[in-house]
């Protein structure tokens, strides 16, 4: 899935079907929401390509935490993540030896399990968003920028503030 459009002909998901492996079995949606469900269900590798840097990283590519919100920061389980945090396996510096050396030992990398159960905390820009979401069942305004979110799984927890 391609959250970035490819503009011209393409929809919004950009992959090329026909240019992908035959046996290659991949999950398309028109917009970003549960995909990571089936991820979850098992696979034998992902990869994240191109995802930003956080909000605020030096040096990262037009970084931001999750385009169109205010976030300046988000954690998971006490953890700051960014994008690659939100939807995949840790990160690592392998990306520079190509995704075929990456993939050459599927135990090497395990997907990063957040726990359960699960604390989302997201520090915003500015009050207007924790003003807004304080209310909500599950989430807890921490201070004047900051929201908690508790549930059972990430994904509870994610869809009590987020959606």
């Amino acid at each position: 899935m391609d959250c970035h459009g490819a503009g011209k002909g393409w929809t919004f998901n950009s992959l090329i079907h026909e240019d992908l492996d035959p046996a290659c079995e991949y999950v398309v949606q028109n917009e970003w929401t549960e995909y990571t469900e089936f991820l979850e269900q098992g696979c034998d590798a992902a990869l994240f390509v191109g995802m930003h840097a956080r909000a605020g990283t030096r040096d990262g590519v037009m970084n931001h935490t999750i385009s169109g919100r205010d976030f300046q920061n988000l954690w998971f389980n006490g953890t700051l993540v960014g994008e690659t945090g939100i939807n995949a396996v840790r990160a690592r510096e392998m990306i520079e030896e190509g995704a075929k050396r990456a993939l050459a030992d599927l135990s090497a990398v395990p997907p990063w399990d957040p726990g359960q159960p699960a604390e989302i905390r997201v520090e915003y820009k500015n009050t207007s968003v924790p003003d807004q979401l304080r209310f909500r069942t599950g989430v807890e305004r921490a201070d004047d920028r900051t929201i908690v979110s508790r549930a059972d799984s990430w994904w509870e927890a994610w869809k009590q503030f987020y959606f």
